[in-house]
């Protein structure tokens, strides 16, 4: 009886100890992210900012009719590994994002805990030129594994462009 007593108590704890695990593989890294504003014209700058709550590697990337697109970090902006409760701004002097057609643009903010860059080389194509870009549904996927790893969050937000 007492193994059988040892058995249920381990079972109980176990039980217990399950939805913890599965709660802290999904990080909560963002604090937030958002575009200065909600409507842009074509080609013009679109500035976005974010803020983590815990010190992060970040990614910008955005997924429209044309393709996918990994935004930052860049050829012109390598540095992407931040610091907890400060805000940062992208894009800097250095480069611009914009959008060249009107609609619906989706722009995702990825954070992890992790350094991601050698798991995006395949989907974005990365080489020495700013922007590294491949297809949309491969950037679709891509987006859907990283919100899958643990270690990671993925925010998006929709922008209009006129």
């Amino acid at each position: 009886m007492k193994q059988g007593k040892k058995l249920i108590t381990t079972l109980i704890i176990a039980s217990l100890l399950t939805p913890q695990i599965a709660t802290a593989k999904n990080a909560d890294l963002i604090a937030s992210f958002y575009a200065t504003n909600s409507t842009y014209k074509t080609f013009e700058k679109i500035i976005f900012k974010a803020k983590l709550k815990e010190k992060a590697y970040t990614y910008l990337v955005s997924v429209s009719n044309d393709g996918a697109c990994l935004l930052f970090s860049n050829a012109s902006d390598k540095k992407n590994f931040y610091q907890a409760n400060q805000y940062y701004t992208f894009a800097d002097k250095d480069y611009k994002i914009y959008a060249n057609t009107k609609g619906v643009e989706k722009f995702y903010f990825v954070s992890s805990t992790k350094p991601l860059l050698s798991k995006l080389k395949s989907t974005f194509n990365i080489s020495t030129s700013v922007y590294s870009c491949g297809s949309r549904s491969k950037g679709n996927k891509k987006l859907k594994q990283l919100r899958a790893m643990g270690g990671v969050e993925v925010r998006g937000v929709d922008i209009v462009i006129k």
